[in-house]
């Protein structure tokens, strides 16, 4: 499984503001030396075919522009001044149409075009002047986040006035090339959706600078530039590009699987790493930390695990109370637990209220890596029960073997007609339970009906199952 390997690209700007030109060129090698770009022929030729039938009717016509679909799970689009548009793999989850998608790509052209990249300025330039600077990431899931923060910095900084221009310029090109204008507006809602929920949910950023970036849903500047657009559309009907429900249907959901679960286990390919947690248990993992469930759910038991790399030795009792901040009035009991394998050390906190429910803190070092579980059982767990879970987790730690690196899991987006009785909580595929969080609002998120809708009968809903 490659690495995401990301090049940002700051070039130097003259006293005038003006950018130079090539830095989408030069993504593009980079990215093809390093096999970013999503590897299905169908969707670059399909985006490519959008792309250039928006710019027939387009002032920048006769200028070159390239599209590219990058097999990137995060929510994200973007357009260089030298004419290249990336389009994320993860954006293309969340819409519904050909139109939709015509409506970001619309949108991209419309900074190009107007020539908003030689408006922005930025705040500062990484080391090598106007060259190439290079940011090798490993692509592991922690670093999805940092991967974006870099390419914000030159991929961001458009203001509202220019956003509000390009959505116009993009809403004119929609109605000339016979796509559906308010298609802007119905994609801002699907992603405000995901952004609000992203936000207050996974406690994550948005990530993607255009379209909903500066835009409320009710918006009355953007409705005015969509309704006057609608004047463009031509008399006759224009048949789409592709069939985009045919499209989509096996598109890549997710993150790549350098890491992932199966089953009980969590792996991680980069570190070649196995943590496996007791049979029965369900795995789940989100940027910070890999979290198990027994079968009963939290209110039975709990272990929430982040790694952490020795940067000095020290003594376990210093490390639990001067980095995990437990202090010294909270603990019931602490010491060294020894094992088959190993030894870790195990800090029993006070209960908070004197009901059947506990907490503990566990550091197991294995090499010059910590890792740091904190563990906790509910009303239908026990104390005891839990510490052999603890053990068995310890001892579950593990590197990679031969057969657990050909092991690829990989979720995808299925097509199908819901039918009357069909509700996104019976939706939710079982297989895709542990690699996927909070499933049933997911499927909500990509089909267009957050946070309370339901499909209808003969509609075609997206689902996510492993394949």
């Amino acid at each position: 499984m490659k690495f995401l390997k990301i090049c940002v690209v700051l070039l130097a700007l003259t006293i005038s503001g003006s950018l130079l030109a090539g830095h989408g060129a030069e993504l593009y090698n980079e990215f093809k030396d390093t096999g970013e770009f999503y590897d299905d022929e169908r969707w670059q030729e399909y985006v490519d075919a959008i792309g250039q039938r928006l710019l027939k009717h387009s002032k920048d016509k006769d200028r070159d522009y390239h599209f590219f679909v990058l097999d990137i799970p995060s929510i994200n689009a973007f357009a260089t001044g030298d004419g290249y548009i990336y389009i994320h793999r993860g954006l293309i989850t969340y819409l519904s149409s050909e139109d939709q998608l015509a409506a970001v790509i619309g949108h991209e052209i419309g900074h190009i075009a107007l020539r908003h990249h030689a408006k922005r300025r930025f705040a500062s330039l990484l080391s090598g002047g106007a060259g190439l600077a290079a940011y090798v990431l490993t692509g592991r899931g922690e670093l999805w986040e940092a991967t974006d923060a870099l390419t914000q910095i030159w991929i961001s900084g458009y203001g509202r006035e220019d956003e509000l221009e390009a959505d116009r310029f993009g809403a004119e090109l929609l109605a000339r090339a016979g796509y559906n204008p308010m298609a802007v507006i119905e994609t801002i809602s699907v992603l405000k959706d995901q952004e609000l929920f992203a936000r207050e949910v996974r406690l994550q950023q948005p990530s993607y600078h255009g379209l909903f970036a500066t835009h409320p849903k009710n918006d009355k500047r953007l409705h005015e530039v969509v309704s006057y657009a609608q004047e463009k559309l031509p008399e006759e009907s224009v048949a789409p590009v592709g069939d985009f429900w045919e499209m989509i249907d096996n598109l890549h959901f997710g993150m790549p699987t350098t890491f992932g679960t199966r089953q009980n286990m969590y792996y991680d390919k980069s570190f070649r790493l196995v943590i496996e947690f007791p049979d029965d248990w369900r795995v789940q993992r989100n940027q910070y930390q890999v979290v198990g469930f027994a079968p009963n759910g939290a209110s039975e038991a709990k272990i929430e695990i982040s790694r952490h790399t020795q940067q000095e030795k020290m003594v376990p009792s210093e490390f639990v109370r001067d980095s995990m901040g437990v202090h010294p009035a909270d603990i019931a009991s602490e010491g060294l637990v020894s094992i088959e394998c190993c030894e870790y050390y195990l800090v029993e906190l006070k209960a908070p209220k004197p009901d059947n429910t506990g907490r503990f803190r566990v550091i197991y070092t294995r090499g010059n890596e910590h890792f740091i579980m904190s563990a906790s059982y509910g009303v239908n767990g026990s104390a005891d029960d839990l510490k052999a879970s603890i053990a068995e987790v310890v001892s579950g730690i593990r590197s990679l073997t031969s057969e657990d690196l050909t092991y690829e899991e990989i979720l995808k987006i299925h097509v199908q007609e819901a039918v009357p009785g069909d509700t996104y909580a019976n939706l939710v595929d079982p297989s895709s339970l542990h690699a996927v969080d909070y499933p049933e609002e997911t499927l909500r998120l990509i089909n267009g009906h957050h946070p309370h809708g339901e499909p209808r009968a003969g509609d075609k809903v997206k689902i996510i199952k492993i394949k």
